[in-house]
């Protein structure tokens, strides 16, 4: 079973933490062959969200520090293997909930939803 939503709990969770401390998400993704609802692959549907979803990050302050093809996993499962993996800076855990709830924002996580078959998302202090 693949991870693409946030559970109920770990909202709660998030909401714990302190919203004016800067943070980062590692995100680490695995693409469906074919996007949901569409003739897409997943990766190209992916593209498509991070080329609207890049802009509307730095509305809200936040950069893409880091973005690539994970090679090799040297410690860990070895049958957990990732397309792509990023990290996002935010400048506040206040600036990426504000950005969640954003209504374009909210638009365009629709392509990232079509596109991945499984999702982490890391909240990585600093």
């Amino acid at each position: 079973m693949g991870y693409t939503t946030s559970t109920e709990q770990q909202i709660e969770q998030l909401k714990t933490l302190d919203r004016s401390r800067p943070v980062r998400m590692l995100n680490l993704l695995r693409y469906r062959a074919i996007a949901t609802g569409d003739t897409l692959s997943g990766e190209a549907m992916y593209a498509k969200y991070l080329k609207a979803a890049v802009p509307i990050l730095e509305v809200f302050g936040a950069k893409v520090l880091l973005e690539g093809q994970p090679l090799l996993t040297l410690v860990g499962p070895k049958d957990e293997k990732w397309d792509r993996m990023l990290i996002v800076r935010y400048p506040s855990l206040q600036r990426f909930l504000e950005m969640a709830r954003y209504p374009d924002f909210l638009e365009v996580s629709t392509y990232r939803q079509a596109a991945l078959e499984d999702h982490r998302l890391i909240v990585i202090g600093e």
